[in-house]
């Protein structure tokens, strides 16, 4: 990836001015999570073209081919609360839907609840956020890192994920480049960020493009035999799922529940 290109074609503030790209890491979550630590800025980057210990919710690995996606990290420093989080998770599932959308039309793109992008209903990012607290756990973090893994120009996935993942070039029968995609990533990141950092609605853009919006679906509870069903009404403004069940609504965040017929196991 020539990352002198991407800086030169960059309209952005603060995201992506300050990149650091290697060739293959573990985690770019991981070094985003050190630099943090160390004073990088807001809008600090950390992208690879190959992780070997890649990750993604609920503990699960993340596998892509080499030089052939879109992985990066973002340090973020948003003055929100934890229970406030959620909003970047939104916001940055907006921008990565747009972003894909731009290089796929006319095939449509979607949000699968919380923070998988979907083309023609087959996952082709996943994003990972992970909140750095100082001594106290209370109160906005030190350090958010926003991880992204998006599939660009991979035309092979494993056995196990075949059927479920996808990648723009297959969608569009074409390579595309990864710089340019790279780019309007971060651009529409730093819009779509700023505007929920601010305090202004995101949650009804997302909901336009939410995945099985009106739906019925079954979810069960992370670790456990529990389940809850009902109809997706949409989520909060803090990115918890509305979901319509049978003794009411029940509002449902990102950690509690899991299941295939909603959020990715891959």
């Amino acid at each position: 990836m020539d990352v002198s290109s991407i800086l030169n074609a960059l309209d952005t503030n603060r995201f992506g001015q300050s990149m650091r790209f290697h060739e293959r890491v573990e985690s770019t979550n991981t070094d985003a999570a050190t630099w943090a630590q160390d004073g990088a800025p807001e809008g600090a980057v950390v992208a690879t073209d190959y992780q070997t210990a890649g990750r993604g919710r609920h503990g699960r690995s993340w596998d892509a081919d080499p030089g052939q996606n879109v992985m990066l990290s973002v340090v973020l420093r948003p003055n929100l609360d934890a229970d406030q989080l959620g909003r970047v998770i939104i916001a940055a599932g907006i921008a990565v839907a747009e972003t894909v959308e731009a290089f796929v039309e006319p095939h449509p793109v979607s949000i699968k609840w919380p923070n998988d992008i979907m083309i023609d209903g087959r996952k082709t990012c996943g994003m990972l956020l992970e909140a750095s607290f100082g001594r106290a756990s209370e109160g906005p973090p030190s350090a958010v890192i926003l991880g992204i893994g998006l599939n660009v120009n991979q035309t092979d996935f494993p056995p196990a994920l075949s059927e479920r993942a996808t990648s723009m070039r297959l969608a569009v029968g074409r390579t595309l480049p990864r710089e340019a995609v790279l780019v309007r990533l971060l651009e529409r990141l730093e819009e779509w960020y700023d505007v929920a950092i601010d305090g202004r609605p995101v949650h009804e853009a997302y909901e336009k493009r939410l995945d099985r919006m009106g739906e019925h679906v079954d979810l069960r509870f992370a670790g456990t035999d529990r389940t809850v069903s009902g109809t997706v009404r949409g989520v909060t403004a803090s990115g918890a799922l509305r979901l319509d069940t049978d003794s009411g609504e029940q509002v449902l965040h990102a950690g509690e529940v899991t299941s295939r017929s909603l959020t990715s196991e891959a």
